[in-house]
């Protein structure tokens, strides 16, 4: 059973934590959870055309791997802090 306050405390924190429309959480919310010494990788996406950048890395991927962009999808740049994630490669440390 929850109690009472922590119940009011995990709507409150669903109701105003959230981006609007979205599952991602707010500014509000992740410095308080850095605060708490949490990490987290970001990240951003981008299609193929939205810009004349990803127009010509679709280009050069396509010319590079002859793998046609319209099989695609978005491409995604994933960063974390050093010590954040599960890479091993030594070249991406």
């Amino acid at each position: 059973m929850i109690l009472p306050k922590v119940k009011d405390l995990l709507l409150f924190l669903l109701l105003t934590s959230f981006s609007t429309g979205t599952t991602c959480i707010n500014a509000t919310f992740s410095s308080m959870l850095k605060q708490w010494g949490l990490k987290w990788s970001y990240s951003t996406a981008f299609y193929p055309g939205e810009s004349s950048f990803s127009t010509l890395l679709s280009q050069r991927i396509e010319e590079g791997t002859a793998l046609q962009s319209s099989h695609g999808g978005k491409f995604q740049i994933t960063s974390t802090e050093k010590g954040v994630g599960k890479c091993t490669n030594k070249w991406f440390q």
